[in-house]
């Protein structure tokens, strides 16, 4: 059974990644003005990375609970892609790798096509 307090703990830090994410993103664009979205772009790079090195670090202490609040809450409130991009590679480890590209090509056409589905939508509640 999921702990109450863990899902506050992980809800507290995943506050902390978003305004991390915000934080991060605003101080990138006043830096370097340009129509890339190059913090966002660079979030997801780091937060990537960062699911790496935290996830063999606490994996292998054995911080089961840590693992759970710093990856799902702090980076999972600093950029989701973290999470699809440890998912991808863990299928590949596993030997599953048409499973991991059919994941990341269905993730991302998907993804954007519910976006514009969703888009779609709002401008019909709105007209």
């Amino acid at each position: 059974m999921i702990s109450v307090l863990i899902l506050i703990r992980v809800a507290c830090e995943g506050v902390i990644g978003a305004v991390m994410r915000y934080g991060f993103i605003h101080v990138t664009y006043s830096l370097i003005k340009t129509a890339f979205q190059l913090g966002t772009f660079l979030v997801n790079i780091l937060g990537s990375g960062l699911m790496g090195l935290l996830v063999i670090i606490l994996l292998e202490k054995g911080q089961s609970k840590l693992t759970a609040c710093l990856l799902v809450g702090v980076l999972g409130g600093f950029t989701t892609f973290s999470t699809f991009s440890i998912y991808t590679i863990t299928l590949a480890q596993k030997g599953e790798l048409l499973v991991a590209c059919s994941y990341v090509i269905l993730t991302v056409l998907l993804s954007l096509l519910s976006l514009i589905l969703f888009m779609i939508l709002g401008k019909l509640i709105l007209q």
